[in-house]
């Protein structure tokens, strides 16, 4: 990691978020999907292996990100990874950052993504397209193993679909409140898609309990933070990250 730094604002109280009584029920399903240490170090995903070398920097930054969160979320939160833009890795900061939580062991820990099932986090994990529908189909939470360690893996699209606006805001203030009843204390690591060109994106911003905002050297410019800035304001924190610095990805 070549560069960490961090953005503070205040602390916002938490809202109100009652299920709504009509969501679809999400299940842990009973089917387990392994994983691939070569398929997943080949996509520099690495972070399940607490010996590399490069896992520290991921443990920096999950370190960073739970000292940060208020206390009252500190066993519970929602961390969105995101960029300005496209092509910065946002989604494998995102599983690295779900990999290191859960060598914590503290809790479960949820990976929720928004991309199709050739993009994203799914491309990231070396999913089959069966794999991703199966996941995506009926709001299901499927687990995902590696090295004795186990993250959940489910996807936001039925979540959200057909909505805009503030229904994005409050579908994700009620799926939160069914994934933390339905996995009892989780993280929760989503897959946010960039700020600049998925007006989705800026809807999340104010339900999440941190922000990680992924900056690439060869791609984000200082007007594109500027840009962020308006769409940040509702986060309760913000934590910046530079990537792409060296010849490995982070």
């Amino acid at each position: 990691m070549s560069a960490l730094a961090r953005v503070e604002d205040p602390v916002l109280p938490e809202p109100e978020s009652p299920p709504v009584a009509s969501s679809p029920p999400h299940k842990v399903s009973e089917r387990v999907i392994a994983l691939s240490p070569r398929k997943l170090k080949a996509k520099r995903v690495v972070s399940f292996d607490g010996a590399d070398e490069i896992t520290r920097s991921f443990d920096v930054l999950r370190n960073t990100c739970m000292k940060d969160l208020a206390p009252r979320v500190a066993n519970r939160p929602m961390i969105g990874v995101t960029s300005p833009s496209a092509e910065s890795g946002v989604s494998t900061t995102a599983i690295n950052l779900a990999f290191s939580l859960a060598r914590l062991k503290k809790g479960n820990v949820l990976l929720a993504d928004l991309a199709p099932a050739d993009q994203g986090c799914w491309r990231q994990l070396g999913l089959g397209r069966k794999d991703v529908e199966f996941c995506s189909e009926h709001d299901r939470i499927v687990p995902m193993q590696i090295a004795g360690l186990t993250v959940h893996g489910t996807s936001l699209l039925p979540v959200i679909e057909g909505r805009s606006g503030a229904e994005i805001e409050t579908a994700l203030r009620d799926w939160g409140t069914r994934m933390r009843r339905e996995l009892g204390p989780v993280s929760i690591v989503l897959d946010v898609p960039p700020l600049l060109s998925d007006e989705r994106a800026a809807h999340f911003m104010s339900e999440l309990d941190l922000v990680v905002l992924v900056l690439a050297t060869s791609k984000s410019r200082m007007a594109d933070l500027d840009t962020c800035r308006s769409y940040l304001h509702g986060a309760t924190k913000v934590q910046l990250v530079l990537n792409k610095a060296r010849s490995y990805d982070f």
